[in-house]
């Protein structure tokens, strides 16, 4: 150390004493000897003893792995940190957490702390997210409040953004070097130094939109449908998210949209109209939520991705199960227990697709039965399913025919037409109207043009051996009498001729 006397003395001394600076220090006056004491130190006292490393957590952010923690002041989380020398990991290390003031402290080899020279880095690391705060905080604003510390990294240094921490600091103490051995000494007070601030930002989300149809996109080739990206704040209204979107087979009914802000439940709403089709949402990704919770998930890589998927579902009409019914009448004796007549409903075109009654193929002839226990002597054909869409369907209702005595078959002929319509937003199916083509015998009917009563009505005509009639041609009573006649007469032959053989032999 020199003083102005001697500077050119103390200079040379340095050089020759191979100075670890390599000059002289100033001791001139009061304060360059302080700064000279303190250089003198600071070369002396290069190695120092680490013993922890503490990290108390901003508003801002929430850990990530622990965030479950509800209470308590020493909860081990050694798991869940990592602490580096540079980009060695270290061991001998324990991390605890304490809820009420938010702090991480980690300590290194219990209470001995590990030596740390010049070149050593020390830092310890675990998992964070920004918090609701954040969000919230982003959300209203449009901007950060904060800007990151030189050498606190790539994304944070001179970056905009949310402090990650309130305070953090390494506790150590100067390692003297004497006589070979380095020690604290017994007069040295463990000291603290700060770490620099660094900062984190909210991230933005994304959806990926897709549209399905229930009856298979190949039928919608040629279809499109504009959808709509809102979002809504808490307590507040949506509002439209950029422009309106439109799906078809040329992008394969799917649409992705980036740059979604944090802090907003988002939602998407089909424009297009097509009343043939019900529209349903579902709102998925990493969470059941459909905006709000996802978005706060949005820490790194993909995790705040939100999908929604729009179904269009075909509408359906159904006719009720009463709608179409038939009734049996039998004209000329009562009803047996065995009685059992068959009616069939069948398409007017059988080339038109035309839905049938549950458990009756499509375009195939459907059939009910009636006999003596059917009520009234009715039977409905049940409930038939149509698909939404403006149509008339058209029918034919007939009887089946059997070889029964004396039992003459309705050749009655119906024609039904079932109307399906959208009234006031509902898809509905109705008989609109019901011709009889032809009576019971066949012929056309007097009053065709008007619409016939439901149920349709069949009448068998029932006609007995006694009461069939006497005159006119050959009907089956003449030929019934004429065949006794012949059966009297033949008779009365073989009597007479057995009579005659008789008297012969008595000659």
């Amino acid at each position: 150390m020199k003083t102005s006397a001697d500077a050119k003395k103390m200079s040379a001394f340095a050089n020759d004493a191979h100075a670890e600076t390599g000059k002289e220090y100033d001791g001139t006056n009061a304060q360059d000897l302080a700064d000279a004491f303190d250089a003198i130190y600071k070369s002396i006292t290069a190695t120092v003893n680490v013993f922890s490393i503490s990290d108390t957590l901003s508003q801002w952010v929430d850990p990530v792995d622990f965030a479950g923690v509800s209470s308590g002041s020493d909860i081990d989380i050694t798991k869940y940190v990592t602490a580096r020398n540079g980009v060695a990991k270290l061991t001998g290390y324990r991390a605890v957490y304490n809820v009420d003031s938010r702090t991480v402290t980690v300590t290194f080899n219990g209470k001995n702390g590990i030596t740390a020279g010049k070149s050593d880095h020390i830092d310890i690391s675990f998992k964070i997210k920004p918090s609701d705060a954040a969000y919230s905080d982003y959300a209203t604003k449009r901007t950060y409040p904060n800007v990151g510390e030189a050498g606190t990294g790539q994304t944070s240094a001179d970056q905009q953004g949310y402090y990650s921490n309130d305070d953090a600091q390494m506790s150590y103490c100067a390692l003297l070097n004497v006589n070979g051995t380095r020690t604290c000494g017994s007069t040295q007070t463990i000291k603290t130094i700060k770490y620099q601030h660094p900062v984190v930002q909210v991230q933005f989300g994304s959806i990926d939109i897709t549209k399905n149809w229930s009856d298979g996109a190949n039928k919608h080739a040629k279809d499109s449908v504009t959808v709509q990206l809102q979002r809504s704040a808490e307590g507040k209204s949506a509002e439209n998210v950029g422009d309106p979107i439109t799906l078809n087979h040329d992008n394969n009914w799917t649409w992705h949209v980036n740059g979604l802000l944090p802090g907003y439940t988002y939602t998407v709403v089909e424009t297009s109209n097509h009343d043939r089709y019900a529209v349903t949402y579902k709102y998925g990704g990493n969470s059941s939520a459909n905006g709000a919770e996802l978005t706060k998930q949005m820490v790194r890589d993909d995790a705040g991705t939100l999908s929604a998927t729009i179904t269009n579902t075909l509408e359906t009409a159904s006719l009720s199960k009463e709608a179409i019914k038939v009734k049996k009448v039998i004209d000329g004796r009562d009803w047996r227990d065995s009685d059992k007549f068959k009616f069939t409903l069948t398409p007017k075109d059988p080339n038109t697709p035309t839905p049938m009654p549950e458990g009756c193929a499509s375009k195939e002839p459907c059939t009910v039965t009636v006999d003596s226990n059917s009520p009234d002597h009715t039977k409905a054909f049940g409930n038939i399913t149509y698909e939404a869409g403006d149509h008339d369907y058209h029918y034919y209702v007939t009887e089946q025919s059997e070889a029964v005595p004396a039992m003459h078959y309705s050749q009655a002929r119906y024609e039904i037409v079932v109307r399906v319509r959208n009234t006031d937003g509902t898809w509905t199916a109705q008989v609109s109207s019901i011709k009889q083509l032809t009576d019971d015998n066949g012929n056309k009917p007097s009053q065709s043009g008007t619409n016939a009563p439901m149920p349709m009505t069949f009448t068998n005509k029932y006609t007995a051996v006694a009461s069939l009639p006497l005159t006119g041609g050959a009907t089956a009573r003449t030929w019934l009498l004429t065949s006794g006649s012949l059966g009297v007469l033949a008779l009365l032959l073989l009597v007479g001729l057995a009579v005659r053989k008789s008297g012969a032999s008595l000659i």
